[in-house]
Order: structure tokens, then sequence, then C-alpha cells
């Protein structure tokens, strides 16, 4: 068994009071299937504040947006929301 980090961006990481989580993974996991345990992990992801479509991943340092996109073990991807202010 491996473990991928999630990092949680702002404003999810205010949002959880939560910066990373550990993930034990069995094998290479699809951002698919890590949203889908992530939103059993932290119901609170349900909340329409934090709805997941509009949450961007990024692994090695680029921004994905196909949540067919592989993660694997030892890796670290990020989750954040783009805000707006004025």
């Amino acid at each position: 068994m491996g473990k991928i980090t999630v990092k949680f961006g702002t404003p999810l990481n205010l949002f959880l009071k939560l910066e990373k989580y550990e993930m034990d993974i069995d094998g290479p996991i699809k951002i698919l299937d890590l949203e889908r345990e992530l939103l059993e992990r932290f119901p609170q992801l349900k909340d329409r504040t934090a709805n997941m479509k509009y949450v961007y991943y990024v692994l090695d340092n680029k921004t994905v947006r196909d949540r067919e996109t592989v993660v694997a073990e030892g890796q670290e991807i990020m989750l954040y929301q783009p805000t707006l202010g004025g």
C-alpha cells in the first residue's frame, strides 16, 4: 500500500481547516476516484460553497482538468478553487 499527498489550496484549506491529507492507495488512482474518496472522507466538500465541479488540480506543477488523469504512489496533488477579489 502506498500514499499520495493531497494538499488543499485556498479557499479549500480555510473551509476544511486542513492544509494536507496523506491518502493511502493500493496503486495508481484516477483523479475521479480521488475525488470520490475525498468527498467520502470530507463530506463538507459536498457543500455548494466548495463544489468539486469548480476545483482545479495541480499535479507535477501543471494544472490538470481531465479527471481521468492518473496519480501514482508518492505523488503530490494540490486542489484549489480560483477566487476573485476586488
